[in-house]
C-alpha cells in the first residue's frame, strides 16, 4: 500500500537517481544531449549507498538512458533488493526502445516451432 506524504526537505517523497548520461536517442530538448560525452555511469553501490542515506519511500532509476546502464537486470535487481530491505519501492525511467533486447537477453521468448 502506498502511503501518502507531505513534502517534508528531510524526507523527499522520491529518490531519483541518474544512473548515467548516456542515450540512445537525440532529443532536442533534452538536458543530456549537450553533455552526452563523457558517459558516466554510477556503480550499483554507490546508488545503494544513496539509498540507504536518503529517507525517501520511493527510487527510480534513469539517466540519459539506464537501460544501457552495464548489466541493467543485475544491477537493477541488487538495488530493488537493498529498496526493499528498506521498505522502499523501485521503478526504472526508460524510453523503451532497448527494452525489448534487453529482456530478450535475459528471458528469451522461445521459438514456437521446435
Amino acid at each position: 500500500m502506498l502511503r501518502r506524504y507531505k513534502g517534508n526537505p528531510r524526507h523527499p517523497n522520491i529518490i531519483h537517481l541518474a544512473v548515467t548520461d548516456r542515450c540512445n536517442m537525440d532529443c532536442a530538448f533534452c538536458l543530456y544531449k549537450k553533455d552526452n560525452k563523457n558517459f558516466n555511469i554510477m556503480e550499483t553501490e554507490t546508488a545503494i549507498s544513496f539509498i540507504r542515506e536518503v529517507d525517501g519511500p520511493v527510487v527510480l532509476l534513469s539517466g540519459g538512458e539506464p537501460l544501457i546502464w552495464g548489466n541493467i537486470l543485475d544491477r537493477t535487481r541488487k538495488i530493488v533488493d537493498a529498496s526493499r530491505k528498506l521498505g522502499k519501492i523501485t521503478g526504472v525511467l526508460t524510453n523503451g526502445i532497448t527494452l525489448k533486447s534487453v529482456l530478450n537477453k535475459k528471458f528469451p521468448i522461445p521459438n514456437p516451432d521446435e
